[in-house]
């Protein structure tokens, strides 16, 4: 039901992460400020339109989700990982991914659900800065068991296969380059 005299509309922000220490606000720069207000109730991420970005989904309040696209560019290094599990469940819910690179660890979990009536992407983006590759790839599965894959090159859709190493992604076709 339509509630219109309840409009609650207020501008939308995006924070940068400076670092994992504290967060600026880009919402200007990204022309986020240029957009109507509307009342947002959940956002999802993902890369919609597989270029290698995180997009944004907002679901609004009596009126259209609002997509933000991605289309700046990838400046740096970044692969996504897709889980599938085979004794564990199906979309791999629950897989913890360590990215071993350049002498440090980072560590993913596979999930979905983070918003109110939205469900992110299930596959995990890492960001490889100027990286051209991951020392190691581990997946722990719910069920226990460790799968692991060495030497991974950047810039690629991968599918961890439950008791496989990674491979490239059979469900993403490969990106071409855009024409001029």
């Amino acid at each position: 039901m339509r509630h219109p005299d309840h409009p609650f509309a207020e501008p939308n922000y995006m924070l940068r992460s400076i670092e994992g220490k504290k967060f600026v606000d880009v919402s200007e720069a990204t022309g986020l400020r240029k957009l109507p207000n509307h009342s947002g109730r959940g956002v999802a991420f993902g890369d919609f339109d597989n270029d290698g970005d995180i997009d944004v989904l907002i679901i609004n309040k009596n009126f259209t989700p609002t997509l933000l696209r991605n289309d700046g560019g990838n400046r740096r290094n970044w692969m996504e990982i897709r889980a599938e599990g085979v004794q564990s469940n199906r979309s791999g819910i629950g897989a913890r991914i360590t990215v071993s690179a350049a002498g440090q660890k980072r560590i993913f979990d596979v999930r979905n659900n983070e918003s109110y009536l939205s469900s992110n992407d299930l596959r995990v983006p890492i960001g490889m800065a100027a990286l051209k590759q991951a020392d190691s790839v581990e997946i722990r599965w719910p069920n226990g068991h460790i799968d692991r894959t060495a030497n991974v090159p950047v810039n690629k859709f991968y599918l961890a296969h439950e008791g496989d190493p990674l491979r490239p992604d059979p469900l993403v076709k490969a990106l071409k380059a855009p024409a001029h």
